[in-house]
């Protein structure tokens, strides 16, 4: 499952940049669509169940983390 969410997210990266890259200068194409798919990626993790509560927990900040994703919906 991670191999599929990390092939997902580049994809959505890349076509991300191309449309920016339409609007924007390159540097600022680059870390918009960077941030989209960081934003993209950690969604993806949560909705397929790779990333869990449980594992949030074994990490710096973890339940700070988590709150914020109960909170906004991802977590229920």
């Amino acid at each position: 499952m991670p191999v599929i969410a990390g092939i997902a997210t580049g994809a959505v990266a890349r076509l991300c940049y191309e449309g920016l890259d339409l609007f924007l200068p390159g540097r600022i194409a680059t870390l918009g669509s960077l941030m989209v798919a960081v934003l993209f990626y950690a969604v993806l993790t949560v909705k397929i169940g790779i990333l869990t509560r449980e594992s949030l927990s074994s990490i710096p900040k973890g339940e700070k983390i988590a709150g914020i994703l109960e909170r906004v919906g991802l977590f229920k």
